[in-house]
């Protein structure tokens, strides 16, 4: 029988960790990037609502950091959106430094029952990247079980820096130290 020593545990535990916080409720998905008309690109997202969730009236998506953010954001009916100079309101990504541009979606409207599909968001950047970088996004909704708030975030294509977030040199520098330990254990 295999017998797991601390360094791997800690592995299988920081895996997990990863893959819990990036469960979602809302859930936004880039479906396209158009552009750039007058030097603007236009990122657009399909965003589902997880059959395990509500979402009530103050609910919202917030995209963190976009690189670039300009012109005008859209939503459907029932969402107001503006782009903030600053954090999202809520934790906004699992390795963003939640910092820069963000794009605010606040539901205004009825309540909606889990597992529908919201519409279209889109906002607009000076950045086009064909949808290949991290883009950082949290949203709040409600859980159906037991009427509580419940938030989730994750990552998403769309426009952002080329630099390394903070969380993610984090999530490496931790790794290389479990191998390097792990070999000289062995040696």
């Amino acid at each position: 029988m295999k017998r797991f020593d601390v360094p791997s545990l800690s592995f299988l535990a920081m895996i997990m960790f990863g893959s819990a916080i990036g469960s979602a409720s809302i859930i936004p998905t880039l479906t396209s990037e158009t552009g750039p008309v007058a030097g603007l690109f236009t990122y657009n997202y399909d965003v589902v609502l997880d059959a395990q969730q509500n979402l009530i009236s103050g609910n919202v998506l917030c995209f963190a950091g976009v690189t670039g953010l300009g012109g005008t954001p859209t939503a459907p009916g029932g969402w107001t959106a503006v782009n903030q100079a600053g954090a999202c309101p809520v934790a906004a990504g699992t390795t963003s430094p939640n910092i820069g541009q963000s794009v605010l979606n606040t539901y205004t409207g009825a309540t909606v029952l889990g597992g529908t599909d919201l519409g279209n968001f889109s906002f607009q950047s000076t950045v086009g990247t064909a949808g290949s970088s991290n883009l950082a996004y949290g949203a709040v909704g409600q859980k159906k079980s037991n009427l509580t708030s419940t938030a989730n975030q994750g990552q998403v294509n769309g426009p952002v820096s080329g630099v390394p977030e903070p969380g993610s040199l984090l999530l490496l520098g931790s790794g290389l130290g479990l191998m390097l330990i792990k070999r000289f254990r062995l040696s």
